[in-house]
């Protein structure tokens, strides 16, 4: 940084995405046994970095078990997914449904 002069410190701070989360499948819960799941934190944190009001959609085309879907609704987004595998389309619906009541 010494070289730059003035420029402002841009070295990484560390990971400001750190989200702890359960790295084991949990069988037959929230992910579903899919292999490559996120946290809710994850997606509420990008949807909020987007910029975009509430009320905005909210799409995402790879909805496995509909983690996304659940972190749009929670901020007042509207979702929508698409899925090829029907097992987990089954399976966000049943979370969504859950996080409606």
């Amino acid at each position: 940084m010494e070289r730059i002069g003035d420029a402002p410190d841009l070295r990484c701070r560390g990971s400001s995405w750190f989200i702890p989360y359960e790295t084991i499948l949990n069988r037959g819960t929230e992910r579903g046994r899919h292999p490559a799941t996120f946290p809710v934190a994850l997606a509420e944190m990008c949807i909020k970095l987007s910029g975009v009001p509430k009320g905005s959609l909210v799409y995402d085309p790879f909805a496995g078990t509909g983690t996304t879907l659940v972190a749009a609704r929670a901020l007042q987004m509207r979702g929508v997914g698409t899925e090829i595998d029907a097992g987990y389309v089954d399976h966000a619906r049943r979370r969504l449904a859950d996080c409606s009541t």
